[in-house]
């Protein structure tokens, strides 16, 4: 079996998901626990959307898509969309990690939100907290998890 080549790190498109989900994404809106909510649109929003559920928005020429997958109802019958990111036939982590240029083992540090210590019993989780990952990630910085590479690329 041949090993694939680790990706190149894409620092700049990071760097680009922190600085909107910092400056463009209320507290409100943010919720790792799900790619995205029903009704998902940057100019409207009023949704929840994890680093994964932002991409197309702070992207939309790139390729990487926010796709419906399912739809069902919740308890009080109004209707919800279950959304994925696809990207070049991939789709979920998969497609975070080839846009960005991650291994899994990264794209998980950076986008899996049991890599990340909780707060509360709800398990929510504070957008600048995964924003100041991302950043330091690009800078070199990999905290107390050693993922496997010492330094990213450029």
């Amino acid at each position: 079996m041949t090993d694939l080549p680790t990706p190149k790190v894409d620092r700049k498109r990071l760097r680009k998901l922190a600085d909107f989900i910092e400056t463009n994404v209320e507290d409100k809106w943010f919720d790792m626990r799900v790619i995205a909510d029903q009704g998902f649109d940057v100019r409207e929003c009023g949704t929840a959307a994890c680093c994964l559920g932002w991409t197309p928005s702070v992207f939309p020429r790139s390729g990487i898509e926010l796709v419906r997958v399912s739809e069902d109802t919740d308890v009080d019958g109004d209707l919800f969309y279950e959304l994925e990111i696809q990207y070049k036939g991939m789709d979920g982590f998969a497609a975070g990690a080839a846009f960005y240029g991650l291994t899994m083992k990264e794209t998980a540090y950076l986008f899996e939100p049991s890599e990340y210590p909780f707060k509360n019993e709800t398990r929510s989780l504070d957008r600048l907290t995964v924003v100041d990952r991302i950043r330091k990630f690009c800078d070199g910085w990999v905290g107390p998890k050693r993922i496997g590479r010492v330094a990213v690329s450029t």
